[in-house]
């Protein structure tokens, strides 16, 4: 895709890099129980996604400072409550959710995004997002959204909300979660979040939001198109400055704000080309980086402790998950999910399209960045680099990926 079209197109353009500039792992069926026809980048243009008009007694609702307008939309007299078309034909969700009690007669017109079970409407005054309870294996995992998980996605939107005022976080923004509704109990129902797609901290402006991932992959539909990440760097570098640029804008914003969550909130979020997105002013300038979907976001309890801070997280607490510890969880969010995950496949389509500089460049530039900003992260990181391998038991197997971080 071309940067102009990018600016010309809007949320439309977002909508296709979503499901067309996006870091595809093969034909759909390979790696996915859900039908193809809602696969991102195989599946048709738009279809409807079921909604249960269900009774305000029968569900828990969780808000953290929604839209006006989105609450008016999803809260009435009775509640509107989401599922993944996928999950309406499986009779035995729905009767064991207690979904199947009650009829849908209604639907929101959709396309799917990156994530295949976060649906994106088509069609609304209002547009939003929807994230889906979805219980099918979907690349490694299956894909549930309970309700320990819509109370956590909540209590993290409303922190970002509290922590945005931070001068240090002014390049950050994120895209608020901030309707939950939870239907039954932990293990046999189901919840769904409304997630908004206008970042905040809002601005006056327009802005254009791209996926990190779409940075690096290529769009299967214009392959001949140059990477996303180097037409930026063409626009706004000059002859000799493509590193440096490089280094402190798309990465440097990555390297601040998480350095920033981790070392003064003890947040530990999941920077990785999926639930990251680049801000773009008028001018194509990156601003900010924005940060979704919050189900996986970890905490550190004992830095929020130093700090004075309250920890309103009930789960997802660095280190206290059976086979795992603090500085193992450390590593896998930021050397796996960051450094492995985004910064490695960024820093690879930068020296393949500016082949003068080495990778080593890149990354001791970042690593420099990184000790400096969190040097207390030597007393908190292990030596070498994990991520999350497998669960047997119940408890999680960590797993050694490398003897010294590159990006740190």
């Amino acid at each position: 895709m071309e940067l102009k079209k990018i600016q010309e197109n809007g949320i439309e353009a977002t909508r296709y890099l979503e499901r067309y500039v996006n870091n595809i792992k093969g034909d759909h069926e390979i790696y996915s129980d859900t039908l193809s026809i809602y696969s991102p980048h195989e599946g048709v243009d738009s279809f409807p996604a079921p909604v249960f008009n269900l009774p305000r007694e029968v569900v828990n609702i969780i808000q953290a400072d929604p839209d006006p307008r989105l609450l008016r939309e999803i809260i009435g007299a009775d509640v509107k409550f989401v599922i993944h078309p996928n999950m309406l034909e499986d009779q035995e969700y729905l009767d064991r959710t207690g979904l199947s009690e009650y009829t849908s007669e209604q639907s929101y017109i959709v396309s799917p995004t990156s994530s295949t079970r976060t649906l994106l409407t088509y069609d609304q005054p209002y547009t939003f997002m929807v994230k889906t309870d979805l219980e099918k294996r979907h690349y490694k995992f299956i894909r549930r959204l309970k309700g320990t998980s819509v109370e956590h996605s909540i209590a993290m939107s409303s922190e970002l909300g509290s922590i945005c005022k931070d001068e240090a976080l002014s390049e950050f923004a994120y895209l608020p979660e901030s309707i939950g509704i939870i239907f039954g109990d932990e293990k046999t129902g189901a919840g769904v979040l409304f997630r908004e797609i206008v970042p905040r901290p809002l601005v006056d402006d327009t802005r254009t939001l791209v996926p990190y991932f779409s940075l690096y992959a290529n769009d299967i539909r214009n392959p001949e198109d140059r990477a996303l990440l180097s037409q930026l760097i063409d626009l706004h570098s000059t002859k000799g400055q493509e590193l440096a640029y490089f280094t402190e804008v798309i990465l440097g914003k990555i390297i601040r704000n998480w350095t920033t969550l981790a070392r003064d909130y003890g947040i530990l979020p999941e920077l990785h080309g999926q639930n990251t997105l680049l801000e773009l002013n008028d001018n194509l300038e990156p601003e900010r980086i924005v940060y979704r979907d919050f189900q996986g976001t970890y905490v550190d309890a004992k830095i929020r402790e130093e700090k004075g801070l309250k920890l309103p997280f009930t789960k997802h607490l660095a280190g206290e998950e059976s086979g795992t510890d603090r500085a193992k969880q450390f590593s896998h969010i930021y050397d796996h999910n960051v450094g492995h995950l985004l910064l490695e496949r960024l820093t690879n389509t930068f020296i393949r399209d500016y082949p003068q500089y080495k990778y080593e460049q890149v990354t001791s530039e970042v690593a420099t960045m990184f000790n400096s900003l969190f040097p207390e992260a030597k007393d908190i990181f292990p030596k070498e680099t994990y991520k999350v391998g497998k669960v047997v038991n119940n408890e999680v197997v960590m797993e050694k990926t490398h003897d010294n971080p590159m990006f740190r």
